[in-house]
């Protein structure tokens, strides 16, 4: 009996002592699954701030992607695309004969840089164009004035011959003012002449041949033919250097060099000077002669037809026009360039630009 309430006591308290295992494994368990559930919580709150982050920093990548895009389309539509259309509308203009020039804000990009180079191009297209037009014009009237040269030259002498022999009889019963008169129509004579001289030379076809000649020695050697010709109120001198040798036709350069020293005397009217100087420019493989006068100048609006033949600013029977042809025709000839410089009231400068020998230019 009393074993009996012992062993149900016993199985009393273990039940009871289980009923507490339980109810604190059971607390135990609830308390893991609140934990579970906060930290679950917790995790899904961070991803879902984490993948909130993540859409803003999409979403302004995005934005900051299409913006880049637009300023680099804008950049080049406005830097590249629209000056090589305003680039290809002007080659085509350059096509068809208009000669026109890239109005442009100086850069230093590669654009710019592409514009200046056309502009250039265009310049010097329309200066070959002007040679060529130039030349053509004297390659014409070259044909047409050696035969009127050739048919006014005997006219010219049967006159000058009659004149003579009326001057040699003149003492024969003419009155005086006769000898005068003949002395008049002599003189003219010789002006046409001149003038016939002139063409006859402007026309002529003679052998060109180069050597290489100091340009100096070219220059002084001209100087002393004209010293006959040089009044006293000018002063006529060369300021070339020696060592300056050049592959030149040395009687027609000295033909040119005489037209423009005597065109710079005629242009002074009182006293002056007229200086010939040279200068090597090895960046660019030639050398520039100058000819340079105190003269009255030549206005802008003439400078464009001094090259022209038969068009001169001179007083009549003070030229023929042809000078500044013949020396064109000269340098273009030694494959040269010439242009000129000139202010009113201060004076002109014609400066001939002619190419270094290959050997020289190479020795620089």
């Amino acid at each position: 009996m009393a074993r009996d309430l012992m062993e149900s006591r016993r199985e009393k308290e273990e039940q009871e002592l289980l009923s507490a295992y339980i109810e604190t494994i059971r607390s135990a368990g609830q308390e893991l699954i609140g934990w579970a559930e906060n930290l679950a919580r917790r995790q899904r709150l961070e991803v879902q701030g984490t993948l909130h982050r993540y859409r803003i920093l999409f979403g302004m990548f995005f934005l900051s992607t299409v913006s880049f895009g637009a300023v680099i389309v804008y950049l080049l539509e406005s830097k590249i695309v629209r000056p090589l259309s305003i680039v290809e509308r002007a080659t085509r203009s350059v096509a068809e004969g208009r000669f026109e020039q890239i109005e442009w804000n100086s850069g230093r990009d590669e654009i710019s840089s592409l514009v200046r180079a056309f502009n250039r191009m265009v310049v010097q297209l329309e200066e070959n164009r002007e040679q060529m037009v130039r030349t053509e014009k004297l390659t014409a009237l070259g044909t047409l004035t050696s035969g009127v040269a050739h048919e006014l030259n005997n006219p010219l002498g049967n006159i000058s011959t009659s004149c003579q022999i009326l001057l040699e009889e003149v003492d024969q019963g003419f009155l005086p003012h006769h000898k005068q008169l003949l002395l008049s129509i002599e003189d003219q004579v010789m002006k046409a002449r001149d003038i016939v001289r002139a063409l006859l030379e402007f026309s002529r076809q003679r052998e060109f041949e180069l050597r290489p000649v100091e340009l100096k020695e070219v220059v002084d050697d001209t100087l002393k033919l004209m010293r006959g010709d040089i009044p006293a109120r000018v002063e006529v001198r060369s300021e070339v250097p020696p060592g300056i040798v050049l592959n030149l036709d040395k009687a027609r350069i000295q033909q040119a060099l005489i037209n423009l020293v005597m065109n710079g005397i005629q242009a002074i009217e009182d006293s002056g000077k007229v200086v010939i100087r040279a200068q090597e420019r090895p960046e660019r493989g030639s050398v520039w002669v100058e000819v340079e006068d105190t003269g009255c100048g030549i206005p802008p609006e003439v400078l464009p037809r001094v090259f022209d033949p038969f068009f001169t600013t001179k007083e009549v029977g003070r030229g023929t026009g042809l000078g500044l042809s013949v020396t064109y025709g000269i340098v273009e000839r030694h494959g040269g360039r010439i242009w000129i410089e000139s202010q009113v009231g201060k004076g002109t400068k014609v400066v001939m630009e002619f190419s270094l020998p290959r050997s020289q230019e190479a020795g620089e």
